[in-house]
C-alpha cells in the first residue's frame, strides 16, 4: 500500500520561513496555551482499498481508522497567521519528516494535541505532541511535532514537494489528476456494524446500527436498505459536535427472520454521497485504493448473523 505514513525529512525546496515555532521544547510550551477539543476520525485515504478484507467483516474492512476525544492547543495559537495568504504554506516537522498545510486550514480546526482521551498522547499514539487535522486523510497527522514554520512558498508548491519525495505515489497527486484539485478530504462514508459477525438480529423489534463519517462537514443523513438496494429507509444520526466527527445511527425495524441484505448510504452536508457499490472496480487505475467509500453489503442469515 503507497501510503505516505513516513514524511521526508528533506521537504527542503521551500524558501526560508518568514515565521517559525522550534524546536520540541519551545513547541511543547507554547502548547500550554489555551486547550481545545474535538472528536476526530482518523483515517488512512487506503482504507477500505482491500476487496479481500471484506470477508472479516467490518472491522477487518475499514480497520485502518478510530476514532477519538483530542485535547490540545489550535495549531493557530503556536504561529501567527493573521493577515497572511490563505494558501501560503504551514511546515509542520516531527518524527515523519515533514507535512505541509495551507494556512486556511492550519487557522481554522488544526490542532497540537497533547491528550488523547483524556489520557497524556503516548508514544504510541504520536506523542507527546501529535498534528491532528480534522477531516484530512492520516498521513497528514503529524506524530512527535518538533517544530512549526510558516514558508514563504505557496501550500501546492510544497505539498508538489512532498509528492515528489514519494515517488508520485500521494494521494495528493492522484486526486490532483481529477481536475487539477488537491485533494486531502476524507470522503464522506458509512457502514452497519450491527448485526455484525459477533451480534445477532432478533426477530420482533430489532435495530440496524452503524457509523457514519466525512471530512466535509457532517454527515447529514443515512438511509439504510435490508433488500439490497431495492428500498431504502431514513435512519436516525447522531449530530456531530465539530467536523470530521465520528456519527453513529440507528434504523428500529421489525424482523420476521428471513434473511436480509443489508446495507447504509451516507450523505454529508456538502450534498456528496457515497459511492455505489462497485464503482471503484472501474477507477482508472492511479485513482484504485484512494478514499474508497463504496456503499458497503452484508447478508443476514435466519440466525441474525453476518454471513461472510
Amino acid at each position: 500500500q503507497a501510503e505516505r505514513d513516513r514524511r521526508d525529512p528533506g521537504l527542503v525546496g521551500h524558501r526560508r520561513p518568514s515565521c517559525r515555532v522550534g524546536g520540541g521544547g519551545a513547541v511543547r510550551r507554547r502548547a500550554r496555551a489555551p486547550q481545545r477539543g474535538a472528536n476526530v476520525v482518523f483515517e488512512l485515504a487506503g482504507n477500505g482499498a482491500d476487496p479481500a478484507a471484506g470477508a472479516g467483516g467490518c472491522d477487518v474492512a475499514l480497520g485502518q481508522m478510530h476514532a477519538a476525544d483530542w485535547q490540545g492547543v489550535a495549531l493557530s495559537d503556536l504561529i501567527d497567521l493573521r493577515g497572511r495568504d490563505a494558501d501560503a504554506a504551514v511546515l509542520v516537522h516531527g518524527l515523519d519528516g515533514t507535512v505541509a498545510l495551507p494556512a486556511w486550514k492550519a487557522a481554522d480546526d488544526v490542532m497540537i494535541a497533547t491528550a488523547m482521551n483524556g489520557a497524556t498522547v503516548g508514544d504510541w499514539h504520536g506523542g507527546p505532541l501529535r498534528l491532528v487535522v480534522p477531516g484530512w486523510e492520516g498521513a497528514l497527522w503529524m506524530r512527535g511535532v518538533l517544530a512549526v514554520e510558516l514558508s514563504a512558498d505557496r501550500w501546492t508548491a510544497a505539498t508538489a514537494a512532498t509528492a515528489a519525495t514519494a515517488g508520485g505515489k500521494s494521494t495528493d497527486s492522484l486526486h490532483a489528476s481529477r481536475g487539477g484539485r488537491w485533494s486531502h478530504v476524507l470522503a464522506v462514508n458509512s457502514v452497519v456494524t450491527s448485526p455484525s459477525r459477533s451480534t445477532a438480529l432478533r426477530p420482533g423489534a430489532a435495530r440496524i446500527e452503524g457509523l457514519a463519517w466525512t471530512g466535509a462537514g457532517s454527515v447529514a443523513a443515512v438511509d439504510v436498505t435490508l433488500d439490497g438496494g431495492r428500498h431504502w429507509q431514513a435512519a436516525r444520526v447522531t449530530p456531530a459536535g465539530n467536523r470530521g466527527a465520528l456519527q453513529r445511527f440507528v434504523l428500529e425495524v421489525r424482523w420476521d427472520g428471513r434473511p436480509l441484505t443489508v446495507a447504509s448510504r451516507a450523505t454529508d452536508s456538502t450534498g456528496a454521497t457515497q459511492a455505489p457499490a462497485g464503482a471503484w472496480a472501474l477507477a482508472p487505475a492511479r485513482l484504485a485504493g484512494r478514499h474508497v467509500n463504496e456503499i458497503r453489503t452484508w447478508s443476514v442469515g435466519s440466525d441474525g448473523l453476518v454471513i461472510l
